[in-house]
């Protein structure tokens, strides 16, 4: 978004072959503290805004704590990209529900690997080379526990907004931390691979909503 942080042009994959870390769930990416609701906006995080098109990449955003990578030219950035999903009356069901009770978009494994962490609000899933973090899951009900083996698409937990002892808003926070050789780690731009990864899931649900009836159109002209 204008005027909240500089980055640079990078189209590059990290983490081609990801599953959406929000199982079944429409999501929106976008910025968790200048759009309605966040800090620097004010107004109703369960804002209809909040979940229109189109996305955008919030890596790099300015942040007021020191962090680095590859992707950003400023040390105070925002090192993951925040996911939103469902609708704005999800978000209202979530808002009316204990903190406990959130469990309306299912979270997963974005690859296959192990629960190399497990924090106050986050969890770390080690894979591949990569750590993917994830922030903000209602901790009271998450489905590992660290050192556990977990394969793709399995679940995790659910989006929350458990954020130590101030709740933020409902989201998903998740990061790559990328191994750059010679034990070199980076964190590296989410924002094309979680890009590539909801179109594989959304035209993977299409194709089982809209069977091909494969000998009624066989031989018909083009």
């Amino acid at each position: 978004m204008p005027n909240t942080g500089q980055g640079v042009a990078d189209e590059t994959i990290y983490a081609p072959d990801i599953v959406f870390p929000v199982r079944r769930a429409r999501a929106i990416l976008g910025s968790q503290v200048h759009n309605p609701g966040g800090g620097a906006a004010g107004g109703d995080q369960c804002d209809a805004r909040n979940y229109d098109y189109p996305w955008r990449d919030n890596f790099c955003e300015t942040r007021s704590r020191e962090r680095s990578s590859l992707n950003c030219p400023s040390t105070r950035i925002h090192q993951g990209v925040d996911i939103r999903a469902g609708d704005a009356a999800g978000c209202r069901r979530m808002r009316a529900l204990p903190q406990a009770e959130h469990n309306l978009y299912e979270v997963v494994a974005v690859d296959d690997g192990f629960i190399s962490n497990v924090g106050s609000f986050t969890v770390d899933l080690t894979a591949n080379g990569r750590i993917y973090r994830y922030l903000h899951l209602n901790m009271t009900r998450l489905q590992v526990k660290t050192g556990d083996a977990v394969a793709k698409g399995q679940m995790i937990g659910y989006l929350s907004n458990f954020f130590g002892t101030t709740p933020t808003t409902f989201h998903l926070h998740f990061e790559i931390k990328q191994n750059m050789g010679s034990n070199r780690w980076a964190w590296v731009s989410p924002y094309m691979s979680l890009a590539r990864a909801y179109e594989r899931r959304e035209a993977a649900a299409l194709a089982e909503q809209t069977p091909v009836d494969i000998a009624g159109v066989q031989g018909q002209a083009p």
